[in-house]
């Protein structure tokens, strides 16, 4: 969830409270609740489409290679050359997907970010959320990017346009509660602030909210986990090894994720003096 609860205003005109209660937007869209299955089925079925093989004539291949040798057959320059820039822009492609996730989650937090429900409290306007609505999204987008390298190519086509329609649908999902919720104060902060492009003129008000990075880097940590295993071995062009970083990063950020919500659970339950 992107552009939903915070602690800063967008300029001191604009009402930082909700028009309307913030239990009304418990009642979310079923694409919203089922947001991280439906992104875990499209990583499946991009490494495992079922046509891959009749398309490739029985022959196993990677969007890295194919990538790789499209580049090469330009002339411009040699396979080994080729590589390199492929393996470049996919570590790019992760470590800027991670950081920008940290950078929102830190601001956001991390029991929203977790949360099956859309939740609206205040608006955000502190930290990427100054420059961009949709941090959280971009940086999965980026993210799916660099994982796609490793598919075969049918997949990763599947893989791409999915995660891009979902991403699509849940901004399209989000934005009537938004409106419903704050009213001006919404169509203030879309009017000065892009959905995906970052701006270059930052917002009227300062920030105020301190992150939370210890809560991010937890939340965030199959993003984080698999951009520092791109930094450091995808240099040796091992499919098999980075897909194996891949399973590892999601299992910790299944256990980490499910510390922080029996912690937020345990918290929640405990009634106020």
């Amino acid at each position: 969830m992107d552009e939903l609860t915070g602690t800063d205003p967008l300029t001191p005109e604009l009402p930082l409270a909700p028009i309307l209660p913030p239990g009304l937007l418990s009642r979310s869209p079923a694409i919203f609740r089922f947001r991280v299955v439906i992104f875990i089925a499209l990583y499946l079925l991009g490494f495992n489409v079922p046509w891959s093989r009749v398309l490739s004539a029985g022959t196993e291949s990677t969007t890295w290679i194919v990538l790789s040798s499209l580049i090469a057959n330009t002339g411009i320059v040699n396979l080994a050359y080729a590589t390199l820039i492929v393996t470049f822009c996919a570590v790019a492609f992760g470590v800027a997907g991670a950081i920008l996730r940290a950078w929102a989650t830190a601001y956001l937090g991390a029991g929203v970010m977790n949360d099956k429900s859309l939740r609206a409290d205040q608006i955000v306007a502190a930290g990427p959320y100054r420059y961009l609505r949709n941090p959280l999204y971009l940086g999965n987008l980026l993210t799916c990017a660099a994982v796609s390298i490793l598919m075969p190519p049918a997949g990763a086509v599947l893989f791409l346009v999915g995660c891009s329609l979902l991403t699509a649908s849940l901004v399209a999902a989000e934005r009537p509660h938004l409106a419903t919720q704050f009213g001006p104060a919404y169509e203030e902060y879309r009017r000065q602030v892009p959905a995906f492009v970052p701006a270059m003129r930052l917002l009227s008000s300062p920030a105020r909210s301190e992150p939370r990075w210890g809560q991010a880097l937890a939340a965030e940590s199959f993003h984080v986990g698999f951009a520092l295993c791109l930094v450091v071995l995808a240099w040796q062009y091992n499919v098999d090894l980075l897909v194996r970083c891949l399973l590892i990063c999601f299992g910790i950020s299944l256990v980490a994720n499910g510390i922080f919500s029996a912690r937020g659970m345990r918290t929640a339950e405990v009634p106020p003096a």
